[in-house]
């Protein structure tokens, strides 16, 4: 009964009001609601479970903080796909779930599913949509991860402060490091510039609010969902109130969820995509990772003008034997605040022009070559070039021809320039009696104290000619010249040398083609870059090296290895001078800083890009191997530039993680990302099968999509796998990765034993 007009006080409604009671007391027959019909019972597993082992990346169009994600799943190596869903089925159409989800066959497509933001609440999946994916999760063991899920999603109410602060949180006992390698004893998340809202369990479950279908006598409205679980808290701050946690449904599933959104430029964000990763794959990781600090100090044998007193500093042979006691020490555990994990191994990398020792034997003379970059010419000034730094296509075609082609990224046309190794020295008087005069020259002869067998080696062109604009003939003679010189020093036949990847002088001649075919003549095939340079970095793919074309630099096929810049200084050998010259710098940003301050900022620089699995190396220069404060006579003492700014990069990174930290020589660089790049290639795909009874991990069959590789996988220490010892690295004792060998388009099934049993719920 409805009436279209309004009431108020008076005797038509008192009327109105009468009629309406009497009409609503008349008796009428109870007409029951109907019950939903019951679903089917659940078809039972069968026997095996196959489920190809892939990540499921559930967002919304245009959300872009599932970048974070992105970064650890392409760290490691690991497929995945993301899934756009659109709840208004425009634009990418929603998926048909069940396609989605299920193999043709009934296996599963997907072993894991991450949603940012949380798709089952917000009226983002309806309850059948929702009820599809739960029977998925349940069938096959599928944990989830939540991110940036609300807290009453998660079993948690609001009464923590909301913030975005700094502030250090604490893992719980009750967080899962699993084989991530994070170091939940000691780490502790910073969340500065994260919004986040803590709170403290409820008795109220899990509830999903606004799901549609949820109302039972409306099945197109929207309603608040019940759900049954335990949340157990995992990560909290200093009040105790929570910020991420584990949840067990009622129904068996299983859920990481995090109270706060997250993005890539977080390092907190990146470490708990490791635990997720971890986590959420049950004990199996496709991919690998590595913890790789590797230092290459340029000039070595060279002099190096310092920044503020007009002098010049040379590496010593004490220098040297400090710097092999110290990474002696870390490696037994006797530097403060430093534990290395077991199979640890940091060496330095020593980039060297052999000129250096003719400068410094007074039985030697040495040959002087021009070798300064066209910036430091005359007409650089003169004519008012500004082009260097932005680059030869931005560079006004108005601008004088000697400033187009005084840029970093200029191609030098083949053929053109003038010779400016005028002379050559006589290598035939390159014996140890001439040499030996060199006191850095006698120790390396001599290896005193490990010095030539403890550090890592490669070219840096004779003299440091800058190789931007020079001819074919002065490259060539500038590698053949330090050849020679590490032949006659007896490093070449050392496996500490790197004889195909180098340095060159300021990072030149990467665009010269005539520069790369001398490089290929002696055999180098790849050089470092600096990533402060765009065009020297692989745009695509940051795990990949940039490779040379036509285009680029008139050669295809020259690797150019990517490499950061730190902020210590090649003209600085002592913290005073490195200081000033920061300050000189940044002080007009960041306020006069200490010398502790320049190096946490490193420590958070270095970190984040380790957390990121990002393998390249960082530049020095030899000056920053001074020891200030020692003793000529005890090596156990003194400190340099290099040593303190190693020193507070490894206690921010073994507070994050438990990995092995290790050092490569610059050919073993180039290897690992020649090999990285095969398995880009390859597209391997893993397929895990599971004991439907016992939850046991039996077996992973591995196969390339591509071409061939060594496809790798991460498990714990204690997995059985069943492939020759040769298969595996053990460097990380609770993580081992093993590497399937793969021919194109080949598959291997790798039996597997004592592997974490993969959680199986339930069927109800």
């Amino acid at each position: 009964m409805g009436f279209n007009y309004d009431c108020g006080v008076g005797p038509q409604c008192s009327t109105t009001a009468q009629l309406a009671l009497n009409w609503m007391l008349v008796p009428r027959p109870f007409v029951p609601i109907p019950s939903p019909s019951p679903s089917p019972p659940p078809q039972p597993r069968p026997a095996t479970l196959y489920l190809q082992h892939k990540t499921l990346v559930l967002t919304t169009p245009g959300f872009t903080n599932i970048d974070f994600l992105e970064a650890i799943f392409k760290g490691y190596g690991s497929p995945y796909d993301i899934v756009r869903w659109d709840v208004h089925s425009v634009s990418p159409p929603k998926p048909d779930l069940n396609a989605l989800l299920y193999n043709a066959d009934g296996s599963a497509r997907y072993s894991s599913i991450f949603m940012h933001p949380n798709l089952e609440a917000m009226s983002l999946m309806n309850i059948t949509e929702i009820n599809i994916l739960w029977q998925f999760q349940i069938r096959f063991g599928v944990r989830t991860v939540k991110v940036g899920a609300g807290n009453p999603e998660l079993g948690y109410d609001y009464s923590g402060t909301c913030g975005g602060g700094a502030e250090a949180m604490l893992f719980t006992a009750d967080a899962p490091p699993g084989i991530s390698g994070v170091n939940v004893a000691a780490a502790q998340p910073n969340y500065n510039g994260i919004w986040r809202c803590p709170g403290k369990p409820t008795a109220n479950g899990c509830p999903l609010q606004s799901v549609v279908g949820a109302n039972p006598y409306n099945p197109n409205a929207s309603a608040t969902l019940p759900v049954n679980c335990t949340p157990t808290p995992m990560i909290k701050n200093a009040a105790g109130y929570t910020l991420a946690t584990l949840i067990k449904y009622q129904d068996g599933r299983e859920s990481m969820g995090f109270m706060h959104e997250c993005a890539a430029w977080s390092s907190t964000c990146l470490l708990l995509g490791h635990m997720a990763l971890s986590w959420v794959n049950q004990g199996f990781t496709a991919g690998e990772r590595a913890n790789l600090i590797s230092v290459q100090t340029d000039d070595f044998f060279l002099s190096t003008d310092q920044d503020d007193t007009g002098t010049q500093y040379r590496v010593s042979p004490y220098d040297l034997q400090r710097h092999l006691q110290w990474l002696s020490d870390l490696k037994s555990g006797a530097v403060a605040g430093i534990t290395l994990a077991p199979n640890s191994d940091l060496r330095i990398d020593l980039p060297f022009n052999g000129n250096g020792i003719l400068e410094n034997s007074t039985k030697l003379t040495e040959i002087t070559v021009d070798g300064e970059s066209c910036t430091t010419f005359p007409d650089y000034v003169a004519l008012g070039c500004n082009c260097w730094a932005t680059g030869y296509q931005a560079c006004p075609t108005t601008a004088p021809v000697f400033c187009q082609h005084c840029t970093k990224d200029w191609p030098k046309p083949l053929g053109t320039g003038t010779n400016k190794v005028t002379s050559l020295p006589n290598t035939g008087l390159w014996t140890p009696t001439n040499l030996n005069p060199d006191p850095l020259a006698a120790a390396v002869l001599a290896n005193t104290g490990g010095i030539t067998t403890g550090f890592h080696w490669c070219h840096h062109t004779f003299t440091h000619e800058n190789l931007d604009n020079v001819t074919k003939y002065d490259a060539d003679k500038q590698l053949s010249l330090n050849i020679r010189m590490a032949a006659n020093l007896s490093l070449s036949g050392r496996d500490v040398f790197s004889h195909s990847c180098m340095v060159t002088p300021e990072i030149s001649g990467l665009m010269n083609g005539d520069v790369l075919t001398a490089l290929g003549n002696n055999g180098i095939t790849c050089s470092t870059g600096d990533n402060t340079w765009r065009h020297l970095l692989n745009q695509n793919n940051p795990h990949q090296m940039l490779y040379t074309t036509l285009a680029s630099s008139n050669f295809a096929g020259y690797a150019i290895l990517p490499r950061w810049a730190t902020e210590i200084y090649y003209n600085c050998s002592l913290q005073s001078q490195n200081l000033a010259l920061y300050n000189g710098i940044y002080s007009s940003q960041l306020g006069i800083s200490t010398f502790d301050q320049l190096l946490s900022r490193e420590a958070d620089r270095v970190s984040y890009n380790i957390l990121a699995l990002r393998k390249d190396p960082h530049m020095m220069h030899q000056a920053n191997l001074r020891v200030e404060g020692g003793s000529r006579t005890d090596f156990t003492v003194g400190s340099s530039l290099l040593m303190k700014w190693m020193e507070a990069v490894l206690i921010r990174v073994t507070n994050l993680v438990t990995w092995p930290v290790r050092s490569l020589k610059l050919d073993d660089l180039m290897a690992a990302f020649k090999a990285r790049e095969a398995r880009d290639a390859c597209q391997p795909s893993y397929r895990l099968e599971v004991d439907s009874a016992t939850g046991a991990v039996q077996a992973v069959t591995v196969t390339s999509n591509g071409g061939a590789c060594k496809a790798p996988f991460t498990v714990g220490s204690t997995v059985a796998v069943g492939l020759p010892a040769s298969a595996k690295d053990g460097t990380d004792v609770t993580a081992a990765i093993y590497r399937v060998d793969l021919a194109a388009g080949a598959s291997t099934r790798v039996v597997l034993s004592n592997a974490q049993t993969w959680v199986l719920p339930p069927l109800s």
